[in-house]
């Protein structure tokens, strides 16, 4: 007899949280095997704490022992755009699997979108894995694939990193590469800001979805939150020195339990800026600092769209290659509802 309950990690005993945290990290090893696990200590701080604007809905499912079997999770975003959207994620444990329970565990997940007025519930699955199947059974076809590059630091080619910023600084004579790590400088607030704003032009494929923009409170919040975890973040922009515009920018962060593996965040160009080789020499400045500076560093991870055809051009120029796929979908609140009964 399984028996679905919801689940506040805010209140929870380290204890109840403990149980919880076994579950997940064991779901998040069957599908992303190569990523680091958080300690306890730290996931147990994302799971009390999230960000200001986002409320994290959580259901169990326990067997007739009271441990937990499943979990499913539903993000509300209260931000400015995309408020008909809410993402979802439902697992189960490998040994209760095909008893219905994802079901079981989806029912008040939709009730609750619903009631808080989402018109669109989202997924995010890693293609051919349990999750993915379940999702796709839901009857909704996927709206974007997301395509995961790794990039093996043994194979950078330093001599090409140096070579692209040599010819960037001739093809793009008026610019300069200006920085910071982790926090923002205020006199650098505005521009970096609407910088961040490019990555709207990035492609969405068949997403139901709005242009997000970054607030300097949200961001301001972003970097207290890391460095409150011990997280390191670079930021590499562009300036346009005639008229201080930022033209482009690139991050790579990393987390404090993580002694291998960054991440390469967000990387755009201003559609006016462009075909000047910027987004190459930020992506060659930013890894030849790394090579430098954190010798550690064995591999980095990105995401794109898999129809990005300029971003990716880059990234496979540099050595990065596919590692997995992630399908994108999005499901009627209303339909889905009826659809369960």
């Amino acid at each position: 007899m399984t028996t679905i309950e919801p689940f506040d990690a805010a209140t929870a005993s380290d204890d109840e949280l403990r149980d919880y945290y076994v579950l997940d990290v064991a779901l998040e090893h069957e599908v992303e095997p190569d990523d680091p696990t958080p300690p306890f200590e730290r996931a147990a701080l994302d799971y009390r704490e999230p960000p200001s604007w986002t409320s994290h809905r959580r259901w169990v499912a326990r067997d007739e022992r009271g441990g937990i079997v499943g979990r499913a999770r539903l993000d509300l975003k209260y931000l400015e755009s995309n408020r008909h959207i809410a993402e979802f994620d439902i697992g189960v444990h490998t040994e209760h699997r095909r008893h219905g329970i994802a079901t079981q565990l989806l029912r008040p997940l939709v009730e609750a979108a619903a009631a808080d007025g989402r018109s669109i519930l989202e997924s995010w699955t890693s293609v051919d894995t349990p999750g993915d199947a379940f999702a796709a059974s839901l009857g909704q076809d996927t709206r974007y694939v997301e395509r995961r590059s790794r990039l093996e630091i043994g194979g950078l080619d330093r001599t090409m990193l140096e070579d692209w910023t040599v010819r960037a600084k001739e093809r793009a004579a008026d610019y300069s590469l200006i920085g910071f790590d982790v926090v923002c400088p205020d006199d650098l607030l505005d521009r970096y800001l609407a910088a961040i704003d490019v990555m709207n032009t990035a492609p969405r494929e068949d997403l139901e979805m709005e242009d997000d923009h970054e607030t300097p409170e949200r961001l301001r919040e972003r970097e207290a939150r890391a460095i409150k975890r011990g997280d390191v973040g670079w930021s590499l922009l562009a300036r346009h020195d005639p008229t201080g515009h930022i033209a482009g920018f690139t991050e790579i962060e990393w987390v404090s339990y993580a002694t291998d593996l960054a991440w390469q965040g967000g990387t755009a160009v201003d559609p006016g800026h462009r075909d000047k080789g910027l987004g190459r020499w930020l992506k060659a400045a930013m890894l030849l600092r790394l090579l430098d500076e954190r010798p550690n560093i064995r591999r980095i991870d990105t995401w794109n769209a898999g129809t990005n055809e300029p971003m990716l051009a880059i990234n496979i120029a540099l050595g990065f290659a596919p590692v997995k796929y992630y399908n994108a979908r999005q499901f009627p609140t209303a339909e889905l509802a009826a659809r369960l009964g």
